[in-house]
């Protein structure tokens, strides 16, 4: 799957480049970069241009515009910056219907949990998921087989910001869990008799993710997970029984 470039800066050849062909967006451009870097930095840490889609950036640049003492032609060249390097609602709901499509086509016949534990190479995801259309044709198509496949082969960690939780372990199982999986998946296997050892599922995430959870968190997520299996109701007895 191609990737835009959202980092919030531009490798001297390309800006050189952006001048030459249209030397005044290129000098916005330089300009509304440095007035970011310069006063946006001020009062907290800057955020990367592509964390925010071009809907939010507006918002966020009217509110803090006097803070950031800019005036209006400042104002509207940071924003031109920001919104040429937001990120694209279009590429996300393109994601979210490729994550949606992989899900409901691979969980037919096996857990997806796999895909995230063992380390495919693209070649074997290629094999994988052609021989799984061959078994089926009439459930996954040729186009979908290269949907599911420009999914599997983008880290689903790169979609998501790391952030650090400190709200309690259920906020972190939330965070950390649902880059790779729906979140009721999850929590209906905690409730189920037998559930599977969530010591080794979490351990052969956080080895397979350490940037994504640290041992620390995979402690406190598999404790979480065991109370909830310890927390369930026992079902209800029939009367004289």
């Amino acid at each position: 799957m191609r990737r835009r470039l959202t980092s919030g800066v531009f490798p001297p050849l390309v800006v050189l480049l952006v001048i030459l062909i249209d030397p005044a967006r290129g000098l916005a451009q330089e300009a509304g970069e440095r007035l970011y870097k310069e006063r946006c930095s001020m009062c907290h840490a800057l955020p990367k241009p592509g964390e925010k889609t071009e809907k939010q950036w507006p918002k966020i640049i009217e509110q803090m515009a006097a803070n950031a003492q800019l005036n209006a032609r400042e104002k509207e060249s940071v924003l031109k910056y920001l919104v040429e390097h937001a990120r694209h609602e279009t590429v996300e709901a393109r994601m979210a219907e490729e994550r949606k499509l992989f899900e409901t086509k691979c969980s037919l016949c096996h857990s997806i949990d796999r895909i995230y534990v063992l380390k495919l190479t693209p070649e074997v995801m290629d094999h994988i998921v052609n021989r799984m259309r061959l078994r089926a044709p009439d459930w996954i198509t040729p186009e979908q087989a290269r949907k599911i496949l420009e999914y599997m082969k983008v880290d689903p960690h790169e979609r998501r910001q790391r952030k650090e939780v400190k709200e309690g372990p259920a906020v972190l199982v939330r965070e950390r869990c649902s880059a790779c999986h729906e979140l009721e998946r999850v929590y209906l296997e905690a409730e189920k008799p037998g559930t599977k050892d969530w010591m080794h599922i979490v351990k052969e995430m956080q080895e397979k993710a350490p940037e994504w959870i640290t041992k620390e968190e995979a402690d406190h997520i598999v404790g979480f997970l065991n109370d909830l299996k310890a927390k369930k109701p026992a079902p209800a007895t029939k009367p004289g029984s």
